[in-house]
């Protein structure tokens, strides 16, 4: 394993890991972050059950359910993608490998010889990308793989620090990384494998990029080391700039973009209409972002950890770290500390 990652061993810093980062004396400087994740699970709260600080700010649908998806024993599942046929992929950060899950909910090991595997995305033509966080590499699933393999580095133009979050363009076939350990973002076309860092980590508002998506032209940022959510242009732009939260302070707040509060947010994802949803792992619980507003969709209002499904408003999760949604707006989680992966369909 690389020596600028050390994994924490209590039962609270599931999925968390130190980064290590020279400072300008070549002193090494520690912070503190999260392995990225994709969605899986099914989650919603009914109306009126109340956050921290602002009790009516409730997300989700009246009636909806949280149901599992899939128990991965021994696993610590972070990133997570879902393709065209309703196949979820979990990076397992603990046992070094990548999951598929069926839409039956029927997990197998499709991918191995990872270190600590994070960020996931699937392509148009269904290849899965990894985030081989503890390698420092990008790897390649091939679309249609049905056995266990072991895939190779991606040679692309530049390298990797301990990268994280992974997004695709998938008209232009660009992949964005989220360069954690370089606290920068990188754009890597997959077609001739040049990369371009578009992002220099110049931006006060970036502080351990964890997790990313691209949603209309922008690319949206989970930066878990100062607790908020950057916006940056994919064309034109060098800078994230603040789109959600207030830095540094780690709590749950529902309310305003520019006035509520994440902590430790590891993993983001969008839906059909521009929708997004957060991994707010700190908290345990799923949050929402629409029409300007963030809520907690699904999870703790308290930031309270557990483990359960069903009603709404009983779902709980243990550092959830990672979310996607699928094209009928079924959003999937990695609930990190349980070992699992739900579904919240709406």
């Amino acid at each position: 394993m690389v020596n600028n990652i050390t994994r924490l061993r209590s039962a609270e810093s599931i999925g968390r890991f130190h980064l290590m980062k020279k400072n300008q004396r070549g002193r090494m400087n520690k912070k503190l972050g999260w392995f990225g994740l994709s969605l899986i699970p099914v989650i919603s709260l009914l109306a009126g059950c109340g956050a921290k600080n602002n009790p009516t700010s409730v997300g989700g649908t009246v009636g909806a359910n949280v149901s599992l998806l899939a128990t991965l024993p021994g696993s610590q599942p972070m990133g997570l993608a879902v393709d065209g046929s309703g196949n979820v992929y979990a990076a397992d950060a603990a046992q070094n490998q990548v999951w598929k899950i069926t839409s039956a909910g029927v997990a197998s090991v499709v991918a191995t010889g990872f270190s600590h595997p994070n960020g996931v995305v699937v392509d148009a033509a269904g290849n899965v990308y990894v985030a081989d966080t503890g390698n420092s590499v990008i790897k390649k699933i091939p679309a249609g793989t049905t056995t266990s393999i072991v895939p190779t580095a991606i040679a692309f133009s530049q390298t990797f620090q301990n990268e994280q979050g992974l997004a695709i363009n998938t008209a232009s076939n660009t992949l964005y990384v989220a360069d954690t350990g370089n606290l920068e973002i990188k754009e890597m076309n997959l077609s001739t494998l040049v990369s371009t860092t578009v992002n220099t980590g110049g931006s006060a508002n970036l502080s351990i990029p964890s997790g990313l998506v691209y949603n209309g032209g922008n690319l949206y940022i989970a930066s878990s080391g100062n607790d908020l959510i950057d916006v940056m242009a994919t064309t034109g732009s060098t800078t994230a700039s603040l789109f959600a939260g207030i830095a540094g302070t780690a709590t749950l707040i529902n309310a305003s973009l520019t006035s509520a509060t994440f902590h430790t947010p590891n993993a983001i994802a969008a839906d059909g209409s521009g929708n997004l949803y957060v991994a707010d792992s700190g908290n345990n619980s799923i949050r929402k972002i629409s029409g300007g507003t963030v809520s907690t969709f699904a999870g703790s209002l308290t930031g309270m950890a557990g483990n359960s499904v069903g009603a709404a408003a009983n779902a709980l999760f243990t550092t959830p770290s990672g979310i996607a949604v699928d094209g009928s707006g079924n959003v999937y989680i990695a609930d990190t500390g349980n070992g699992s992966v739900k579904k919240y369909t709406p």
